[in-house]
This record gives structure tokens, sequence and C-alpha cells, in this order.
């Protein structure tokens, strides 16, 4: 799954900055977790995705165009993911 969405975050948005950390070990004990057994346990991942295309956006815009990127991750088992989105100059003026 991880390898599905740097793919698309990568086609989509030519990111001048790209972060995935799976955080999927964190949450195997969650009950929406239970019950996979056969299944990717790639489910829960934070993301930093640094864009020009993030321009004039706002984050809810951002972020919804994120989702819709990995909408296969999510179709593939993806459970949760913590965005941040952010412009270049945005990353450099903290």
């Amino acid at each position: 799954i991880e390898s599905i969405m740097r793919g698309a975050l990568e086609k989509e948005f030519s990111p001048y900055h790209l972060e995935i950390i799976n955080e999927s070990e964190n949450h195997v004990e969650h009950e929406a977790m239970q019950g996979l057994a056969g299944q990717s346990l790639e489910t829960h991942f934070e993301i930093t995705v640094v864009s020009r295309k993030f321009e004039n956006k706002t984050q809810l815009e951002r972020q919804q165009a994120v989702n819709s990127a990995v909408k296969a991750a999510f179709d593939n088992g993806l459970h949760a993911l913590q965005l941040k989105t952010l412009t270049p100059s945005e990353l450099e003026n903290g």
C-alpha cells in the first residue's frame, strides 16, 4: 500500500518533499483491525506532502486532493491517514 501511495502522490503532486511513515504496527490491537488475516497490514500512515500544486488551496482542498490521489490504497486496505500538506514556501517559512 505504501508503494501505491508513493507512486500516486509523486505522479499527482510532483512533490518538493514527500514523507510517508507507516504507523500500522501501532494500531494492530484496535478493534477495527481485528479479523484482517490474509489482508495487508499496511493500514495507518502519516504523510507529509510539500508541493507547489497546493498554492492557493485551502487545507480542506489539499487533503481532499491527497485522499483522491490515494483512493486505490483505500480500496486495498488503507484505513487511516494523518496528513500534513504544505507549499514549499510554507515549509521554508515554518
